[in-house]
This record gives C-alpha cells, sequence and structure tokens, in this order.
C-alpha cells in the first residue's frame, strides 16, 4: 500500500510516497465461558505487501513471552488464541498488539479485554438467628448479576409455604409465623452459566419460652435496606424485617415523609413483612428512604440511600470516532511540526498520542495542543517513527496511525545545495538586546558579504544540554532583531543566525551564548482537593502534589470556614492530608488549600464544601403544649428542636404517653419528620395524662422532653352551633416562610372541625389552606424573599457621600424625613438569598419646598447717622430656607408684651438683608424680630432685639458705646501724641535761638531759608501747626529784635478739627489765638514769649484760655 505524503519547503508544497503501517483487523472485547476456546485477531500490513511482526501485550503493559504456553498460543496471521479457558488460569485482561515494519516504526492496537463469565461471589449470606414462635426469620442471599436462588433446608431443597414463607427479588428467604417446625440449616443456591455456588449453613433456632417471649420488646431489626444505585427505569427492592412484642409495624418514610402505598398503581409496594419494592424507578425517587418499625414499647429507623442515574447515562454512550485522522508528515530538522487529531464521543474521550507503540511523554517540547494535536518544537531526526492518536471512553477505543518523516536540510529530497561563494557569509555582531525570564531578544549586523540582497534571517537556538534546536525566521520590516519566546526562567541557551538570498541560506554565525533570568517560582494549586466527614465532630481533608511544583513543598496551609461565618481559620501541615476536629456536627465547611516552598505561598485550589456526620439530636423538641379536644382525644403540638441541637436531619418524632396514676411506661407512636402536630385517641374520659416526645435522625432518638400532663373531657364538645372567629392570631416572618400560629374560639364548648387559612400579597385570600380543627399554626413555605435596597443622599456631588438605605419587599416604596427643596440621588439593588444584584441606574429628584424652618439669623440694630428717628436692621437668612426666600417680616414695637398681632409689622420684598426702620420715638426703647418667608409659608422668628433711642433722639446700642469708647481712648493717645511732639520742637527752637539762626536777627544778613516742607494737610496737620509754631515764632523775633518778655500773652496752640460737625466754631474761637491754616490772622505766637526750658531742661507747662483745653 502506498499514499501520496505532502510537506512544504519554501519553493511550495512537494510531493513524496513513503511506505505506510497500518492495521486491517484488530482484537475486539470478548467473553467467553469456562472451558471453551477463545481468539483475539489481529493483522496489519506495509506499503508492497511487506509483512510487519506482530507481538501481543499482557494488562500490565510488557510483551507476553508465549513460548511453552499452554493456555496462549500466537498464530501464523497474527491472532492470538486461548485454548480452554478456565478462571483458574488467570488469562482474562486487557491485550494489544503490536505490529512493527522496520525502517518504518511500531504501531499498537486498540485495547481488548477477555472476560470469563463466572459466577461473582456472594455479597451476603445467611447467618444463624434465634427467634421466638410467631417471629418473621430472615435469610440474606445476595449477589451481582442475574442469577437463579434456590433454598436448601437441612441439605435439602426447602418446599416454600405460600402463607408464610418469600423468597425476596434480592434472593433473601423470609419466613413469617415461625414455627417449632421451622428448626433447621439453611443455605441458598445460586446457578447461573451451567454453574453453580452455596453459600454457608445458618441455623433457625425457635425459643420456646412462653413466658419470655411475652415479655414487652422493642422492635429489633434483623434484615435492613441496604444503599443502592439503579438505572432509571428498572426495579428495586429495600429489604426490612423487624421482630418485636407486640409484632411492630413497618412503616416507609423518604426524605422524613411518609409513603403513601394506598394507589395500587403507585411505584411503590410493601412485600412481605415490611419490605418496600419500587417498580419504574425515576430520578425523583433518589433520596434517603426509612423502614420505621414501631410497637407500644417503642420505636426504631433503618435507613438507607438509593440513587438512581439517567438512562441516557446507560443508552446514550457514543464509542470515540475520529472526526479527523492524522496524516503522514515531512518535518525539516530545526523545524516545529503539529500532527492533528480530533475525536469525538460520548463522554468526551479521553486522547493520548504514542509513538512506536510507547506512551510519549510531554515536555517542553513535545505538546498536546487544542485537546487532541501533538506539536514537536525543534525537530530532530529521532523524532521520525509512526505516531498514533488514541482514543478512549467507557463505550469503547480507537486508533489511527501517522508516519513523520525528518529531513535533514531545508530542501526537498533531491534538490542540491548552492555553491558558497553565491551564498550570504555569517552575520556579525550578535548580542541580546533584551533578556528577560521567558524571552530574548536578539540583533545582530548584515554580513560583510551578502552577495545579493538579504530575503530573511533564521535564528537557531537550543538549551543547554539538549540537541533539539529551534529557528525562529525574521520578517521583512525588522530583517536584523528577532524576539526569541518560550523559553525557561534560569536556562542558558545557545543562539546562531543565518542569512538567506535567492541561493539560500548563508554560513552560520558565531553561538550567542545567553542565559535567562531567574523567576521566583512558587508552587502550583494543589490537585484533588476532597473532604470526607470521619465523626459528627471532625472532617478528613486530603489532596495531591501540585502539577507544578517548583521546587520541593515545605508545607500546606489549609484553610477553613463555618458555613455563612465570616471567621477564617487554618493549620499548617506537611503531610497532604489533615483532620480537622472538634467541627459542628452535622455542619458545612468552606475548605482550601495554598502549597508553600522555600519563595512562599503559592496559588490556591478552588473552594469545596464539606460536611461532618450526623449525630443524635442533643435536645428535644420544644414548644410543646397539649390540647383536649374531646373526652377520648387529646392533640399534641410541638417545634422541632433549635437548629444548634438537631446535628443531622430530623427523620421523625417519637411520643410517649400514660396515665398519671401509672407506673408503666406508657404507649409509644412515631410521627413523620414534617408533622408538627398529633393526635392521640382512645383516651380515657376524664383522666389524667402524661406525655413526653423525643426528635430522631437517622443516628437515633435524641434526649426526651419533660412529662407534660393534660386532663380529657368529661363530656364531649357541642356541634350544634357555628365557632366563633378564632384569636390570638400571630406571625413570625421568615427567610421565605411565615408561620401563622392562633387560639381556637373562645367558646370551648363548640366543636372545631377545622380551620381556613388565606393569605396573599396585598389581599389575605390569593391563597387558601384548609387545616384540621386540632392545628394550631402553619407554616407557609415557598414564598419570594427577595427584597429591595434603596440607597440614596444629598450629598451626591461629595467626593465622600454619605448614604442612607431603605428595605422594601414592594416595587416602590416612600422614604421620609428628607430635607425640603433638596436633590436626592436614588439607586436600587435586589437581594435574594446570599446573591444580589448591581445597583441599578441613578436617578435625580427634588423635593418640594416647605416653610423655612429655622428663623433669620444674626438680627442687629444699627442707628442712622443724623437722623435719629430712623434706624437700620441687619440680617441673615435662614439657616434651612427650604425653598426660595421671598421675603421677610419685620415686627417692632415698645411694648415687647403685646401680642404679635399689636406689632408694628414691615414687609421686605425679596432676598434683601437690610432696611431701614423710620418714625421712632427719641428717648425709647424698641424691641424688633424678624421672620423669613417663600412660597409655602412663614418660618419662625427670630430672637427679639431690644435698641433704645438717646434723649437727642439718638440711639445708644452696645455697639456704638463701644465705639465711642474706642474712638476717645484713640483721641487721648493722639493729644499725648501731640504734647511730646510740641516739647520736642520747643527744644529745637531754643537751641536755635541761641546760635543767632533767627530769622533777621541780623543786619545786612541773608534770611535763612527753612526746611519746611510743604505739609501734607489731611495727614500731617499736626505736625504742620508745630512747624509754623515753630516758623512764627522766629518770624516774631525778627520783628521785634529780640526776645518777648515775661509779660507777654500765654500761648495758645489749636489743632485742625477732623470734621465740620464734630465742634462749634463760636466755642473755639479766642483772642489771641490763631488757625494754622488761617493766614489772615496767622502771627507768631513766638514773639516776645520766654523760652519753654528753664536752665535746667524743666519742660513748663503750656496754659491755654479755651473752653475744654
Amino acid at each position: 500500500m502506498t499514499r501520496r505524503l505532502r510537506f512544504e519547503s519554501r519553493s511550495g508544497v512537494v510531493g513524496a510516497t513513503t511506505a505506510d503501517l497500518q492495521f486491517s483487523l484488530e482484537p475486539e472485547d470478548t467473553v467467553v465461558e469456562p472451558g471453551n476456546d477463545a481468539m483475539l485477531h489481529c493483522a496489519a500490513g506495509g506499503a508492497d505487501n511487506s509483512k510487519p511482526t506482530i507481538r501481543w501485550r499482557g494488562t500490565d503493559g510488557h510483551f507476553l513471552n508465549l513460548i511453552g504456553e499452554r493456555f496462549r498460543s500466537p498464530l501464523q496471521n497474527g491472532s492470538l488464541y486461548f485454548s480452554k479457558v478456565h478462571p483458574t488460569q488467570n488469562v482474562d485482561g486487557e491485550y494489544q498488539c503490536v505490529a512493527n515494519l522496520l525502517e518504518v516504526g511500531s504501531i499498537v492496537s486498540r485495547t481488548a479485554r477477555l472476560v470469563i463469565a463466572t459466577l461473582p461471589l456472594l455479597e451476603s449470606e445467611p447467618q444463624d438467628l434465634t427467634i421466638f414462635p410467631g417471629q418473621t426469620a430472615y435469610f440474606s442471599c445476595l449477589t451481582q448479576g442475574v442469577a437463579q436462588v434456590v433454598w436448601l433446608k437441612d441439605d435439602r431443597p426447602l418446599r416454600l409455604d405460600e402463607t408464610r414463607m418469600l423468597v425476596l427479588p434480592s434472593g433473601a428467604l423470609e419466613i413469617d409465623e415461625v414455627m417449632s417446625s421451622d428448626n433447621g440449616s439453611y443455605r441458598c443456591n445460586v446457578s447461573s452459566l451451567g454453574q453453580f455456588r452455596l453459600s454457608r449453613s445458618a441455623a433457625l433456632s425457635v425459643n420456646k419460652d412462653i413466658a419470655a417471649g411475652a415479655d414487652i420488646m422493642a422492635p429489633e431489626f434483623i434484615a435492613t435496606p441496604r444503599p443502592t444505585t439503579v438505572v432509571q427505569g428498572s426495579t428495586i427492592t429495600l429489604d426490612c424485617v423487624a421482630n418485636g412484642n407486640p409484632k411492630p409495624w413497618i412503616t416507609w418514610l423518604k426524605d422524613g415523609i411518609t409513603l403513601d402505598m394506598a394507589h395500587l398503581d403507585g411505584p411503590f409496594l410493601k412485600i412481605g413483612t415490611g419490605s418496600l419494592q419500587i417498580s419504574n424507578v425515576q430520578e425523583k425517587d433518589s433520596g434517603t428512604y426509612q423502614c420505621r418499625a414501631e410497637n407500644r414499647d417503642d420505636s426504631g429507623d433503618a435507613t438507607a440511600n438509593v440513587d438512581v442515574q439517567e438512562l441516557s447515562f446507560i443508552y446514550d454512550l457514543v464509542p470515540p470516532y475520529f472526526t479527523k485522522k492524522p496524516s503522514d508528515h515531512y518535518g525539516f530538522v530545526n523545524k516545529d511540526v503539529e500532527l492533528e487529531c480530533e475525536i469525538r464521543g460520548k463522554p468526551e474521550p479521553r486522547v493520548h498520542w504514542v509513538k512506536n507503540g510507547e506512551q510519549i511523554k510531554l515536555n517542553d517540547y513535545i505538546q498536546v495542543v487544542n485537546g487532541y494535536n501533538l506539536r514537536i518544537l525543534g525537530l530532530m531526526t529521532l523524532d521520525a517513527g509512526m505516531f498514533q492518536c488514541i482514543g478512549s471512553n467507557p463505550a469503547g477505543n480507537i486508533q489511527a496511525a501517522a508516519r513523520l518523516m525528518v529531513l535533514e536540510t531545508d530542501v526537498a529530497p533531491g534538490e542540491v545545495s548552492p555553491p558558497s561563494s553565491k551564498v550570504p557569509s555569517a552575520p556579525q555582531g550578535l548580542k541580546a538586546v533584551i533578556v528577560s525570564t521567558r524571552f530574548v531578544t536578539i540583533s545582530w549586523k548584515p554580513p560583510a558579504e551578502p552577495r545579493g540582497d538579504i530575503l530573511t534571517y533564521s535564528v537557531f537556538h537550543r538549551q543547554e544540554g539538549s540537541q533539539r534546536e529551534r529557528v525562529v525566521n525574521t520578517t521583512g520590516s525588522r530583517l536584523e532583531e528577532v524576539n526569541v519566546p518560550g523559553l525557561t526562567p534560569d536556562r542558558t541557551y545557545y543562539f546562531r543566525v543565518q542569512a538567506y538570498n535567492t541561493e539560500g541560506p548563508g554560513e552560520s554565525s558565531d553561538l550567542l551564548i545567553v542565559s535567562t533570568q531567574a523567576e521566583v517560582h512558587v508552587p502550583g494549586a494543589p490537585v484533588g482537593l476532597r473532604a470526607v466527614g470521619t465523626s459528627p465532630t471532625s472532617l478528613l481533608v486530603q489532596w495531591e502534589e501540585p502539577e507544578l511544583n517548583n521546587g520541593p513543598v515545605q508545607r500546606y496551609k489549609l484553610y477553613f470556614m463555618e458555613g455563612d461565618s465570616a471567621e477564617e481559620h487554618h493549620v499548617v501541615t506537611a503531610e497532604r492530608q489533615y483532620e480537622l476536629k472538634d467541627l459542628g456536627k452535622f455542619t458545612e465547611y468552606s475548605l482550601w488549600v495554598v502549597a508553600f516552598n522555600q519563595n512562599g505561598p503559592g496559588s490556591s485550589t478552588e473552594e469545596i464544601v464539606g460536611r461532618t456526620l450526623s449525630d443524635v439530636p442533643s435536645e428535644p423538641p420544644q414548644n410543646i403544649t397539649l390540647e383536649a379536644t374531646s373526652s377520648t382525644s387529646v392533640v399534641v403540638r410541638w417545634e422541632p428542636p433549635p437548629k444548634s441541637g438537631q446535628n443531622g436531619v430530623i427523620t421523625g418524632y417519637k411520643l410517649r404517653y400514660r396515665k398519671r396514676d401509672r407506673r408503666s411506661r406508657g404507649d409509644t407512636v412515631s410521627t413523620d419528620a414534617n408533622r408538627r402536630m398529633y393526635a392521640l385517641t382512645g383516651l380515657e374520659r376524664s383522666s389524667q395524662y402524661q406525655v413526653r416526645l423525643w426528635a430522631l435522625t437517622v443516628n437515633g432518638t435524641g434526649p426526651p422532653t419533660e412529662w407534660f400532663n393534660i386532663e380529657t373531657f368529661e363530656n364531649d364538645l357541642d356541634e350544634s352551633h357555628v365557632p366563633g372567629q378564632p384569636v390570638n392570631l400571630k406571625t413570625r416572618a421568615m427567610a421565605d416562610t411565615i408561620t401563622v400560629s392562633w387560639s381556637p374560639p373562645r367558646d370551648q364548648n363548640i366543636m372545631v372541625r377545622g380551620y381556613t387559612i388565606g393569605w396573599g400579597k396585598g389581599i389575605p385570600d390569593a391563597y387558601t389552606q384548609v387545616l384540621e380543627g386540632r392545628q394550631r399554626f402553619y407554616v407557609i413555605e415557598g414564598l419570594d424573599n427577595r427584597y429591595y435596597v434603596v440607597r440614596y443622599t444629598s450629598s451626591h456631588h461629595s467626593s465622600n457621600p454619605r448614604y442612607k438605605y431603605f428595605n422594601s419587599t414592594n416595587l416602590n416604596c416612600m422614604i421620609d424625613d428628607l430635607r425640603p427643596n433638596t436633590q436626592y440621588e436614588f439607586t436600587v439593588k435586589v437581594l435574594k438569598n446570599r446573591r444580589e444584584s448591581p445597583w441599578s441606574m441613578v436617578v435625580l429628584n427634588m423635593t418640594q419646598e416647605a416653610a423655612p424652618s429655622s428663623n433669620p439669623r444674626d438680627l442687629t440694630v444699627v442707628p442712622v447717622e443724623g437722623n435719629p428717628s430712623s434706624v437700620n436692621l441687619n440680617w441673615q437668612p435662614p439657616k434651612q430656607p427650604n425653598g426660595a426666600i421671598t421675603g421677610y417680616v419685620i415686627f417692632y414695637t415698645d411694648d415687647h408684651k403685646k401680642h404679635d398681632r399689636d406689632w408694628v409689622v414691615e414687609g421686605i420684598v425679596g432676598d434683601k438683608m437690610t432696611t431701614t426702620i423710620t418714625r421712632l420715638k427719641p428717648d425709647t426703647m424698641y424691641y424688633f424680630k424678624i421672620q423669613a418667608r417663600n412660597n409655602k409659608g412663614y418660618g419662625p422668628f427670630s430672637s427679639t432685639v431690644s435698641f433704645s433711642t438717646g434723649p437727642n433722639g439718638r440711639g445708644w446700642t452696645n455697639s456704638m458705646v463701644l465705639f465711642i469708647a474706642v474712638g476717645c481712648g484713640l483721641v487721648i493717645l493722639s493729644a499725648i501724641f501731640v504734647c511730646i511732639v510740641v516739647v520736642y520742637c520747643r527744644r529745637r527752637s531754643v537751641e536755635r535761638s541761641k546760635k543767632g539762626y533767627l530769622k533777621g536777627n541780623l543786619k545786612g544778613t541773608k534770611p535763612c531759608k527753612t526746611s519746611i516742607k510743604p505739609p501734607d494737610l489731611w495727614i500731617h496737620h499736626d505736625q504742620m501747626e508745630l512747624k509754623a509754631l515753630e516758623k512764627t515764632q522766629q518770624s516774631m523775633g525778627a520783628v521785634g529784635g529780640g526776645p518777648s518778655t515775661t509779660d507777654g500773652p500765654p500761648i495758645t496752640v489749636t489743632t485742625l478739627p477732623r470734621a465740620s460737625q464734630d465742634f462749634d466754631d463760636s466755642k473755639f474761637q479766642h483772642p489771641g489765638g490763631s488757625n494754622s491754616l488761617d493766614k489772615r490772622t496767622y502771627v507768631s505766637s513766638y514773639i516776645g514769649s520766654k523760652p519753654l526750658l528753664n536752665h535746667r531742661g524743666v519742660l513748663l507747662e503750656l496754659e491755654g484760655r479755651g473752653e475744654g483745653q
């Protein structure tokens, strides 16, 4: 057989013919009966009718040495023959044939399994049994597969008494109403395919002690149901048998709820004394089944889990099939190649590759990509051979082969290499531009002798210690630089470069040695994390090493967290397992593991959930109430134990009741787990009874409650009248349920047969439920527990807004206590169970205006200058205007005891914050207050401010008094300063007169130039007056020709008044006085005056004649 191959080179696609090797016949799974012959076929062929060598592999994967074998022998056609197969020969198992052709390689066939049909071992055999007459005997005989079961008594076939004896579908023997004649030895005989297997013998002993058999005995199981996994649509039987005195009756529960077996067409049927048969099993029938045996003395439970697999899982299996088979390839040394393969099936097949019949070990250079394809990086000649893509799933396995040939050079067969004189010389200046952990950028210079245009460069690289060289080609835009990816950190690589022109590849450059940078290698995530409950308070957590260690793992850190708790715990261990102890009973824990090496922690595993095992309840039922409903019945009500004390799934409740004056154990009844009420009937009239309860789990019975007392009625209740309405209606809301409780009508003499409860959204009668008259509560389940959270704020423009929240179960809500005339931002999200949505889009809205809720602030009264009958009022707007201020209302009066309606009112339009009040009376105390208004109304009054007008009509306020005091202080300081300046200037004048510098004191001498500069009349008037005073004295000295006599007039100094209204001109006109600015009356007061300083330099007192001086 020949095949046309394809391979690629730079000159195009080249075809070639090569030898082929493939199977024409492969072995198949075979089942053989003991003593018969069997054969596994295998045939293969190559090109040109070449005949390959065929060998066989066994279950262990090694080649079989068939020389001298008595039961296995190879045939000339390649098949493997099995002679008279027997289980003792150990020839069953998996087989593969391997075909080898020299210079081509080897291929392996699909895996075939040889199975010897034998009877399976007995899983359960009969056991010795001692019982009393009238009880039930049970002997098990359980085996896998379909087999015929025959029972023997005393090693003889048992004649079944159909009225008392039954062979159950499981093969077990059940004998009801045992008699003395049933004593003996029992065993079962299982036969199939011409073979049989006998069980062990079990003795049945009937105890004839009548007195012992009459004693009260609690139920005791002699057969319990077994956990079962079945296929959808099949029929199963759960065996259950119990003995006791009185004889117990058996009921079946599923997930704590009693099964209804009243329907003849239903899937549930009780067979024998208590076994359960389920016909046409469906996925909904999966769950926990309880066999409950009870009598007057006590009750007991036996549980088993039933797992139903979908029918499609069994019948929809699709064997693997190829959608793309691998094809033969040519490859060139140092190049990459990818063998394509695609396999489908159901379930998804597992794909692996083999080369020459051996499993391929994947590494950095040989990888499986896209789930199926095999990629080989940097081909070497030793990579040539036969490659097979093998796929397998539970329905079968298949294989397909392809040959890979590796060429030494990058040319097709028959091509001739170009002469070295026409190809480029070696590239120059090879260097590493960038060295990272996983890539290197290489650059170089063109060859010294390109010998034509350089078309491209090939960069070859290999890791130190490996001969596998890979190549990367440059692109046209960056011929002298290339980025080499896919390297391993902290490794040494060898690089070389070749240039190509139209004639082919040139000389290779010298080797460049580059070491990639080291990388902090932390371990990957541990795999296979699992948790198994080992006790009610412990969990065994196990895991495997990370697939990527990056060095030895030093320790593991196991994190765990209880249920919905936010408290995280952890333990450290060096092992790959850890048993967590002292945990909560029947509690879920979230677990994850992190591995550590010398570089630190790695990535975490996915979080898993583990649960501790269940246990008997640690607390009794709660909220026990007893109610006598008639003269012969009492209704008992209760609630389950607290969640923390249930320690598992409650499977039922046990009640024991007795007459109070009796010391007996009393009678016992059991109920379903979903019941919260039980009616005790058949009681005696007007009698005292005691009742107590237990809670049950699959592990047993919890602690009991205390005894509760109740007395039955002496006479029955009346039913001739309609009962009144229930009283004390109460509700208790939970996450998705509402518990409704009530009390019966007040008239207790009227019989109540039932209640009707109604509920709904908005209206209470959307849904109704009819309840028994003895019931006092009802749990409404399956309610929608979603609710909405409204987030709002008025400071949404702030960088740190302060949010408020409002919860609602409706699609609208009313949010109050908002500020008027304020813009708010709103957004909503929904929460359900532990899930929540993102916030909705934001909407904005503004509240309506309201009357101002605060008064205007800082009301002050200021007098009007020059108008004693008017004052100015100033104020600030309210802190909470609650809208745009449209005006203010000012109230004032001279009698603050008047009512507000008697005050004088003056309105201010707009948002002005000042006004003038006129026509006030002088020397009168006035009271002022103000209020703001907007479109919605008036705000509160401000505090009252008083103001007194003065005698002259000028009012005085505290601020005015303060201003006047400050002004007087400034005037005094100014006067002191003026006196100091005058004294200083006079001392200078005396010194000058002694030196003869007075103007005109010497005849014929030029007058001295004064140094007085024109003053600033408004700023420096005091200095100007002193200067003028000095100048006047000099002038008078010049006129008089000498110093003045002691009889001269006293000196008078007058400063310039600050304002015309401050002084009366008539009061300050003095004879001989002079205003320094009035040139008409300006005469120096120095003329004829005495010196101001005596010979001791003492400052003389100045005397003035004017008023107020």
